[in-house]
């Protein structure tokens, strides 16, 4: 009977020490030097270099022959070289490190003609469409002069309709034309309506104000730039 005993006893003994050898292979695991670890670290350091990445590519984009660059005090606008009345555009201001980026669609040509109200189309609806498809934009409380961001102006020039808002606003209309074939805008009035030819120089500068644009949303409106 003792030999029964002797025998668990060191059975006992040694499975004990399996058990305490496991215990503390599995604690020399949980190093500093731990692979999952280490990737999470250099994972941190990603956002950083995407932003500079796009930083950087901004710059480039308004460096381009196509975009012009005016100051008026503090303020540095940059929008792209277009005839008059080749819209819809963009613009940049930048104010610092910050920026605001609009859309821009204008009727102007019907400049150094007549200032008559004949001229006036007084749209409030924005028509975008190519042979694929086509998408509708009502500017939000207009009534075809003024509102929501619409301008109807007369100077010594001409006269002209104007459009501004955020650049995301028209975003979805400017894709479709730069993805599309055959694309045009159509301005619509209650009694009138126009149709604008979209060139290859404003697909052009929609291109870059696309790119513009998502490039802002991953900087969070920031520019590395000096005015």
């Amino acid at each position: 009977m003792f030999r029964h005993a002797s025998f668990y006893g060191a059975l006992f003994v040694l499975l004990l020490g399996f058990a305490l050898v496991g215990c503390g292979g599995g604690n020399k695991k949980q190093s500093p030097a731990d692979p999952a670890a280490t990737a999470n670290q250099s994972s941190q350091g990603e956002p950083q270099a995407d932003q500079k990445a796009a930083l950087d590519e901004i710059n480039k984009i308004l460096d381009m022959e196509l975009v012009k660059k005016e100051n008026a005090g503090r303020t540095t606008i940059y929008r792209p070289f277009t005839e008059l009345g080749g819209y819809p555009s963009w613009q940049v201001i930048q104010n610092g490190d910050t920026v605001r980026m609009d859309a821009v669609v204008m009727d102007g040509t019907k400049w150094e003609k007549a200032k008559k109200d004949d001229n006036y189309i007084y749209w409030y609806a924005i028509i975008f469409s190519t042979d694929e498809q086509k998408w509708e934009y009502n500017i939000p409380n207009s009534n075809g002069s003024t509102g929501g961001g619409k301008e109807t102006s007369s100077n010594a020039k001409g006269t002209y309709e104007l459009y501004k808002t955020a650049f995301g606003n028209l975003a979805p209309g400017y894709r479709l034309l730069v993805e599309g074939t055959n694309p045009n805008i159509r301005l619509r009035g209650a009694n009138k309506r126009k149709d604008i030819k979209v060139s290859k120089e404003m697909i052009a500068a929609m291109k870059a104000g696309l790119r513009l644009d998502e490039l802002f949303i991953s900087t969070r409106g920031k520019i590395d730039r000096a005015q």
